[in-house]
């Protein structure tokens, strides 16, 4: 809205402006009238002065002074004013209001020096008799072609002020001045309210209000201003919400990427980062933002990495490791940021986790490895009986029979070997492909028959086995691959059990069904814990062989829990035993 105190300011103006303009307009007229009324009234005194010389001519030449005085005495009724009659020296020969032996000569009169010397003499000065200003008008009395004398008329000159005209024109003033000021406010609301409009308009559109429109205007310069602004926001809104739609585009697509993306500028704050990248750095993403890049991430090869970056302008690469509640390997890139006008003003740095592929390299050298020394050895022992065999010894029946024997071991466990990475490859194939059938079926029948295929074992080492579940558990199995499982937790049990030792098979149900082996073995050191899963992993290599087992069981539990949609676990203390759990999910 227009500001009051401005359209106040206005209004004063324009009734200063015009009370001056009709002011002086009414003083201009006032003063011409005056002049006009004064010419009028110099031109009825000369008349009447000539007339009244006409008449006192005769009297002057006859010199009837007691008539003259006469007739100045009876004119001042006739006139608004005081008749003096002179002769031609300037001495009083008659007077309206005095008695001409009390007057000096009025050749000190520059009214009646100018009439003695044949002009029409005007003054206008103080009558002491009146009280008041008079105009004075003299006329030469000619006679004969002589002057003989002087008529002198004096008339009140009024001041302008006190006159009735004055009066009518200063009310005149205060009325013009009052509807003036009325009609003036008028037409300043009329001029401004297409102002407060547009103003009202840009406050709107200021706010962000873009659907807001200026109303229709009947000046067509006005009307022209209200539609370019209405254009103006249509066209700003389109923007800002083409702006904001890019901006979500951009936001959604980097907090859905996998990998993080920081960008800085010249001086290596950080403008942006994205969700992936705050994981990666172990910083909070919003106060991370106008934060230098080293306050953030300390790591001198990442800032060896974006100062080569800045100081060569090229895309550079580098492998580093982050230690931020867990040892992360990223693979960062970082490559120049341009504005528009193609000048360098930072860097975009595109990190990738690579730590699960650096495990996963890892476990395939471990497992290239370990699988390579398990089948050397009885290759490398069935080799050596075979040559000794080659070499004579088969011709010693008794060394031959020992020889063969050994050789038959390794070659059963060579074959155990086989037959366990073919089952672990077959079950990671089913459960790719979904080939598993599951079924509905209660637990205790399946444990049980894993727990008898060990009895023998167990009893042989005096190891008892209890088992230790409800016959109203159910769960979506397949029985075949879970009894596998049980059946290898147990076997493991009883091998590293001392004889006289008890396993404990327990069944719970919750929000999940876990089924817990434990033992009362020598137990498990902690950092052995997390890679007891995985293929071949040996807590002892020379016992564990001597025990007999290829080195996979545990591995292919972990499998067959995970085919069946649940995951494993292990609790162990060293000198007091191991738990091992297999977790599948509930069923009504």
């Amino acid at each position: 809205m227009v500001d009051r105190r401005s359209s106040r300011r206005q209004l004063a103006i324009f009734v200063v402006i015009l009370a001056v303009s009709v002011l002086s307009v009414a003083l201009f007229a006032l003063w011409v009238s005056g002049r006009l009324a004064r010419e009028e009234q110099q031109q009825a005194a000369v008349a009447n002065a000539s007339l009244i010389a006409h008449i006192a001519a005769p009297m002057i030449e006859s010199n009837q002074l007691r008539a003259i005085d006469s007739l100045c005495k009876s004119l001042i009724e006739a006139f608004p004013g005081r008749v003096t009659i002179t002769d031609s020296t300037g001495s009083v020969l008659g007077d309206g209001l005095a008695n001409p032996g009390e007057l000096p000569p009025l050749t000190f009169m520059t009214d009646v020096s100018a009439a003695i010397q044949g002009k029409i003499g005007t003054m206008t000065g103080y009558d002491s008799l009146f009280g008041c200003d008079l105009a004075s008008f003299s006329h030469p009395i000619y006679l004969n072609q002589k002057i003989v004398g002087v008529v002198r008329i004096g008339r009140v000159e009024k001041r302008g002020w006190s006159s009735p005209a004055v009066i009518v024109i200063f009310g005149g003033l205060l009325l013009v001045v009052t509807l003036g000021g009325f009609a003036g406010s008028l037409l300043l609301r009329k001029i401004n309210r297409p102002t407060d409009d547009m103003l009202a308009g840009a406050e709107r559109f200021a706010a962000g209000d873009f659907d807001y429109r200026v109303p229709a205007q009947k000046s067509p310069s006005h009307q022209f201003l209200a539609e370019a602004l209405n254009t103006m926001a249509a066209q700003l809104d389109e923007r800002i919400r083409a702006v904001s739609r890019q901006r979500n585009e951009q936001s959604a697509i980097l907090s859905s990427m996998i990998e993080g993306v920081i960008a800085i500028d010249s001086q290596e704050k950080i403008i942006s980062m994205n969700q992936a990248a705050s994981r990666l750095v172990g910083a909070d993403e919003d106060q991370s933002i106008g934060r230098p890049i080293r306050s953030v991430v300390r790591h001198s090869g990442f800032h060896g990495l974006i100062e080569k970056t800045l100081a060569t302008g090229r895309h550079q690469e580098a492998s580093i490791t982050l230690d931020n509640g867990g040892e992360r390997h990223i693979q960062a890139s970082c490559t120049v940021l341009s504005d528009n006008s193609g000048q360098q003003s930072g860097g975009v740095i595109v990190m990738n986790d690579i730590t699960k592929i650096r495990r996963l390299e890892n476990l395939r050298r471990d497992f290239v490895a370990n699988v390579s020394h398990e089948l050397r050895t009885p290759i490398t022992a069935i080799k050596g009986f075979v040559e000794t065999l080659a070499d004579g010894a088969i011709d010693d029946p008794a060394s031959a029979s020992d020889f063969v024997a050994i050789i038959q071991k390794h070659a059963d466990r060579l074959n155990s070997i086989i037959e366990d990475l073919l089952s672990l490859s077959g079950i990671e194939d089913a459960a790719e492909k979904s080939q598993i059938v599951f079924n509905r079926e209660a637990l205790a029948g399946v444990i049980a028959l894993a727990a008898e295929s060990c009895r023998r074992a167990a009893d042989q080492k005096n190891v008892s086995i209890t088992l230790n579940c409800s016959p109203d558990v159910y769960a979506n199995i397949n029985s075949a691959l879970l009894e596998q499982a049980v059946t290898n937790l147990i076997d493991n049990a009883v091998r590293y059990s001392q004889p006289g030792g008890s396993i404990v098979i327990l069944v719970e149900m919750g929000n999940e069904i876990v089924i817990a082996v434990t033992d009362s073995g020598c137990g498990i050191e902690a950092h052995h814990l997390p890679r007891l899963f995985e293929r071949f992993y040996r807590v002892d290599k020379s016992r564990n062989r001597a025990q007999g087992g290829t080195g996979l069981g545990l591995a292919i539990v972990k499998h067959i829990a995970l085919a069946h949609g649940g995951s494993v676990s292990v609790e162990s203390t060293p000198g007091a035993g191991s738990t091992f759990r297999i977790h599948v999910p509930a069923v009504s």
